[in-house]
């Protein structure tokens, strides 16, 4: 039904770098967009010989919460997914809630943007960070993902059973 689309980088000898160092180096460099465009570009060419072999995929990107401050980032999308075969309704954005905090209204006139374009966004590690109550009312959300610590303790810690009900209910 979907996939989600990670990107690494291989260190000759080393293997594959950490999301974390991969993502540093992009930010570090000034490299997110171009980064970015170019993961969901790949992505975008060959979803059409997967669709003719019958796979018909939505795909999840991770997207920097620093390119959310880009009010281009709509349009700059769009323009990659023209080049292939996705639509804005088969791609999920996600953001990781840690990062919300610390934006402001240009970041929610982004999102906006993006989901009026069609474009489904999600928050990303729900529980771990400090959103607020007022924050997920005002961000425009399609979905929530909750933090794998929790969920993979539901069955055995109360305190994480308690942490995914709440947050299905807050859902």
């Amino acid at each position: 039904h979907s996939a989600e689309v990670l990107a690494r980088y291989a260190q000759p000898g080393s293997g594959l770098t950490s999301a974390y160092a991969y993502l540093h180096a992009g930010e570090s460099h000034g490299m997110m967009l171009e980064l970015t465009l170019s993961q969901i570009e790949q992505v975008a060419f060959q979803a059409r010989s997967w669709r003719d072999a019958g796979l018909e995929l939505d795909f999840a990107f991770n997207i920097s919460p620093s390119l959310l401050q880009d009010n281009h980032l709509p349009e700059h999308l769009m323009a990659v997914l023209g080049k292939g075969e996705l639509t804005p309704h088969m791609v999920t954005l996600e953001i990781t809630e840690d990062q919300l905090i610390h934006y402001s209204a240009d970041v929610l006139e982004v999102l906006s943007r993006l989901r009026i374009k069609g474009f489904h966004l999600s928050i990303d590690d729900f529980g771990t960070g400090a959103t607020s109550f007022e924050q997920l009312r005002l961000y425009p959300f399609s979905e929530m993902k909750i933090d794998m610590t929790f969920v993979q303790d539901v069955l055995t810690d109360s305190f994480a059973r308690l942490t995914v009900a709440t947050s299905l209910k807050l859902a």
